[in-house]
């Protein structure tokens, strides 16, 4: 009695030399491409590059278009936001400048000088202690 594998094989003999000659012509056909218009090999970036771009790009065509279209969309309403009504900042004169220097100098100084030194009604009084009979004769009035 023949197996199962046997059955099958011999049913599928005959498309043995189909199949061989289908082979040749897959290896005939990429033998003839790469000796035919591109004579030279591609290199691993070129094949990295059309491998991202067919399996990536290519297939997403819409998805990718609609981006590019939000993208333009945002970048025209910002441009069209933009501020133009404000003047250009004139640089400041040399007058002007000496002029907020010194302002500032005076600032420093007298915030300098108020630094450290308390009037003497702000000073809080010492207080010598008391004894303790003494402080509850105080309460007991």
């Amino acid at each position: 009695m023949k197996t199962p594998r046997e059955l099958l094989l011999a049913r599928h003999q005959s498309a043995a030399p189909k199949l061989d000659a289908i082979r040749q012509a897959v290896i005939a056909g990429t033998v003839g491409d790469r000796t035919g218009k591109n004579s030279r090999p591609t290199v691993w970036p070129q094949r990295l590059a059309s491998s991202i771009w067919h399996e990536l790009i290519l297939p997403c065509r819409p998805v990718w278009t609609g981006l590019a279209a939000v993208w333009i969309l945002l970048i025209g309403i910002n441009v069209a936001q933009r501020d133009t009504t404000s003047p250009p900042l004139k640089p400041a004169s040399a007058q002007e400048l000496l002029i907020t220097f010194k302002i500032q100098q005076r600032l420093m100084a007298e915030l300098q000088s108020d630094h450290g030194t308390a009037p003497d009604a702000d000073r809080p009084k010492s207080v010598s202690p008391q004894p303790r009979s003494q402080s509850a004769r105080l309460f007991q009035l």
